[in-house]
């Protein structure tokens, strides 16, 4: 679960400790603002708890303390010492406990897939691997996560037989995603890593834990790419690897935020969706993991989201940026049918979210001395 670091360039306080899954250089057109006002209204009209966060962040927004504090905690999070790095590690030791004893995302819920191979994604510091490994001793796991050397963080699991760690950036995995012939004139045309997972090999559960680091230099064609080629890359390996049936966790943020809503309606279509949170930690953020277990991924729906996910990776690796924001939109879906369809559920999956956020922003050093609002349940 590689530490956060993408942020809006917005000036509020809460805005900038925000991450979106997708980038908004990509993401933000005329339309795509237009959904994300309708879901935010909806969500305002229909759940009281949803709008005590609203106005929660409101009053963060409006405190420029909030600055300085979201400032500590970024720099602390960029350059953690030996005994920080230690500390981060236990702490998602900590949420990926708490995870199993809400979820049991880590043991497998269909019949005959018992000690599945796991694939870990984004695993730095290793606390959710640690927590996959005890709940499965006899699973072989692979582990992927950013050097160090390009600004990653160090695994600090245990070593293990059945673990292996490759130290390598997800999104440029290229083989593994089937591209071998890349032009000689792309930026990164030497830093394209040779194929990481074998030929058939398939995973019971992955977890799609990674999220871009501030450190990490990347070439200038990158730059406004990199979350949205980072959650693709994620989905894309992990679908395609996944055992039908199979579990699968990805890192999220912001469960209202249309592009999040999207992601969300569409792994419904194919599998069976919680929203977890975890108390112990990260609770003033907006970050949350999408639990979908029994995954169908041989499914349409699952194949054609598959096909558009891989086509969004390709083209903000290779494509120029109008090109990457054609692909992202491209047979888009309506957000009034979305919420006719999903909205409730939507509303249902997310209340707890919500609820830990408000309840830990409420109570964050710069808010003190602020009105607490309450809307009631």
């Amino acid at each position: 679960m590689e530490l956060s670091a993408s942020s809006l360039a917005s000036g509020s306080i809460q805005a900038r400790d925000e991450e979106l899954s997708v980038d908004p250089e990509i993401t933000e057109t005329e339309s795509s603002a237009a959904a994300h006002k309708v879901v935010n209204e909806y969500l305002l009209e229909r759940c009281n708890v949803f709008k005590e966060l609203s106005e929660t962040r409101r009053r963060g927004w409006e405190n420029p303390k909030g600055d300085e504090y979201w400032e500590k905690r970024r720099h602390t999070a960029d350059n953690p010492d030996p005994k920080i790095q230690q500390i981060f590690f236990e702490m998602t030791k900590r949420i990926g406990a708490e995870m199993q004893r809400s979820t049991k995302a880590f043991k497998m819920q269909s019949p005959g897939l018992d000690n599945p191979d796991i694939l870990d994604m984004g695993s730095a510091p290793g606390g959710f691997l640690t927590a996959a490994m005890d709940a499965n001793p006899r699973s072989d796991v692979i582990a992927l996560s950013l050097p160090p050397s390009h600004g990653g963080y160090e695994v600090l699991a245990p070593e293990h037989p059945r673990l292996s760690v490759k130290l390598v950036d997800v999104t440029m995995m290229a083989a593994d995603f089937g591209v071998l012939d890349i032009p000689s004139e792309h930026p990164d045309a030497l830093q394209f890593h040779p194929k990481q997972l074998k030929d058939g090999q398939k995973f019971g559960i992955v977890i799609c834990g990674g999220s871009v680091v501030r450190n990490h230099q990347v070439a200038t064609y990158r730059q406004g790419r990199e979350s949205c080629r980072l959650i693709m890359a994620q989905v894309v390996l992990g679908l395609e690897r996944l055992i039908s049936g199979g579990t699968m966790i990805l890192l999220l943020h912001k469960p209202e935020a249309w592009p999040t809503v999207k992601i969300l309606y569409t792994f419904s279509k194919f599998a069976s969706v919680k929203l977890f949170k975890p108390k112990s930690a990260h609770g003033s953020r907006s970050s949350f993991y999408m639990v979908a277990t029994n995954v169908q991924n041989q499914q349409e729906d699952a194949m054609v989201a598959l096909a558009k996910w891989k086509k969004i990776w390709h083209e903000c690796t290779f494509g120029t940026q109008e090109e990457c924001r054609e692909a992202f939109h491209e047979d888009d879906l309506d957000v009034h049918r979305v919420l006719a369809e999903f909205g409730p559920d939507l509303i249902r999956m997310s209340k707890r979210v919500w609820s830990i956020q408000t309840s830990n922003l409420s109570k964050a050093p710069f808010m003190s001395g602020t009105r607490v609002w309450k809307a009631g349940k």
